[in-house]
């Protein structure tokens, strides 16, 4: 197996039920990490692939199902075995009968271990398996529109992979039904209407079983004739397309816009300011590719976005590189030191709450043009449109080898839990509000003060503005979120350049300043 192949997670609110399995499973060789809650469990499952978790559906803070549903939707993770421990017979959704274990109390720790030891080889029989190919030829000899329909019709199961000059995709098949397709980022409908569109490369069929969710609608017959028909309509209008290379310029306010557009028209439109070039903007569009280039033909007949062929973006250095190397490594250095578990860290967290999720695109428009900034594409669009109401919104990429990842955390009550398993690699914390939405700040108070009880961090307090506001709305600020009369707001004003630069300055200078180095 892949992963440390003795390494089991034991989750229970029972503190002698985990001495006993630990007492039981030790003496076979197996090295059992102890936990006593849902958030430490799946903060031990990501940071190191255990081999299998035995996990109390009875759980604290995050039940057992619910550790099961948040490991099994992340891809780092969704392949551990379960054995749940439970009272009575229940029915867990997503409950995968050839790989995970329901037991009852009271526990007999020898039907326990041999569980475990039964349910590890048949998981590493069937991952040896995994490298068997079926089916494997060129392009050139069947379409993938043939091969699909054949193993359609022979009610297949497993991965179809599919290599060309440029690029590598996947087609994930269960049941003959396709259920997702990805070529790099890109994925569901638009990965699988561009691999229909290829004549030439290299594939294989790997049986094996595929349990992920079903991420593309429809059934085969029907996806095949879309992706047809949407590959014959765009060569007829190849000629008429934008170049590639070209950039794209907005000519009129979108807020001026009516309401009610196509979602495609919408999509492009969000997008358009953060992905100027044609060929990035046809990609980070999540829908298929004929649909984004039928948008953007329309946008530029009605003269919204302008084609400005021959130019090239503006490269993100020179007046932008607001990080000297040296700088960097300094701040990478301070974030190890005061974190020792961060000591071969890739990546920490730099931590959003805000009072609105717009507030969060207006961050991200002004940290766009910095150098090694990267944006998720998701987090710009309007909310309706988001994948994930919280998540990772844009990467800063650091000399030296770590990311600094930019991640929006949803300020509702509700979803606390989440709060502590996200937290962590965290390295300091930005609160955004403006004067409109001054009525959240006490959530903003809550998760500020809950996440500084867990780990202390650096604090960025910013109001969004276009004015300095008046010093009652100051005032009335700092009461609502219980900070210090000589702690500071930045105003953030999004019609002045270098804010984004000076909220991230502030962010790495309390790191680097000795009294927010823990002994």
């Amino acid at each position: 197996m892949k992963g440390d192949a003795k390494r089991i997670l034991v989750a229970s609110s029972d503190a002698e039920e985990r001495d006993a399995i630990n007492e039981a499973l030790s003496p076979l060789g197996y090295k059992t990490v102890l936990l006593q809650d849902g958030p430490g469990t799946i903060e031990a499952a990501i940071k190191g692939r255990p081999s299998a978790i035995i996990v109390d559906l009875e759980l604290n803070i995050v039940d057992g199902t619910r550790v099961f549903h948040i490991l099994r939707n992340n891809p780092n993770s969704n392949k551990i075995p379960f054995v749940f421990l439970a009272d009575n017979t229940v029915y867990i959704k997503g409950f995968r009968s050839n790989i995970d274990i329901l037991l009852l109390r009271p526990i007999n720790m020898e039907e326990l271990s041999g569980s475990i030891s039964r349910l590890l080889l048949r998981v590493e029989g069937a991952e040896r398996g995994q490298g068997d190919k079926e089916i494997e030829g060129r392009l050139s000899h069947i379409s993938l529109v043939d091969l699909l329909q054949m193993l359609h019709l022979n009610r297949k199961e497993g991965i179809l992979k599919v290599s060309s000059r440029e690029a590598t995709g996947i087609i994930s098949i269960k049941n003959g039904e396709i259920y997702n397709a990805k070529i790099g980022e890109i994925e569901k409908e638009k990965a699988l209407f561009r691999l229909l569109a290829w004549k030439d490369g290299i594939f294989e069929f790997i049986p094996r079983p595929v349990e992920i969710p079903k991420k593309i609608q429809g059934v085969t017959g029907n996806l095949l004739m879309e992706g047809i028909r949407q590959y014959d309509e765009l060569e007829k209008i190849r000629d008429q397309l934008p170049d590639p290379d070209s950039l794209l310029k907005k000519m009129i306010d979108v807020e001026t816009l009516p309401k009610g557009l196509k979602p495609s028209i919408r999509e492009v439109l969000n997008l358009v300011e953060y992905f100027p070039k044609v060929s990035d903007l046809v990609d980070r569009c999540t829908v298929p590719d004929y649909d984004v280039y039928q948008a953007l033909l329309s946008i530029l007949q009605k003269g919204i976005l302008k084609e400005e062929k021959g130019k090239t973006r503006k490269r993100k250095d020179a007046s932008k590189v607001f990080l000297t190397d040296s700088q960097a490594l300094h701040i990478r250095e301070n974030i190890m030191k005061r974190w020792s578990e961060m000591s071969s860290a890739a990546y920490g967290k730099i931590m959003i709450a805000s009072t609105s999720d717009n507030l969060i695109s207006i961050l991200l428009n002004k940290c766009k043009d910095l150098s090694n900034f990267s944006i998720n594409p998701s987090s710009v669009l309007p909310s309706s449109d988001k994948i994930n109401p919280f998540g990772e919104v844009g990467v800063l990429n650091l000399y030296g080898g770590m990311d600094i990842v930019l991640y929006a955390l949803p300020i509702s009550k509700r979803m606390q839990p989440l709060w502590y398993i996200f937290f962590k690699d965290s390295i300091g914390l930005i609160l955004l509000w403006d004067v409109d939405t001054m009525e959240r700040l006490g959530e903003l108070a809550e998760v500020r003060n809950d996440l500084l009880a867990r780990r202390r961090l650096p604090v960025a307090n910013v109001l969004i503005g276009g004015a300095q506001p008046d010093k009652d709305k100051m005032e009335e600020s700092k009461v609502a979120l219980g900070i210090g009369r000589n702690e500071k707001i930045m105003v953030f004003d999004p019609n002045k350049n270098g804010v984004a630069e000076k909220l991230l300055f502030l962010i790495f200078d309390r790191l680097t300043k000795e009294e927010y180095v823990l002994s």
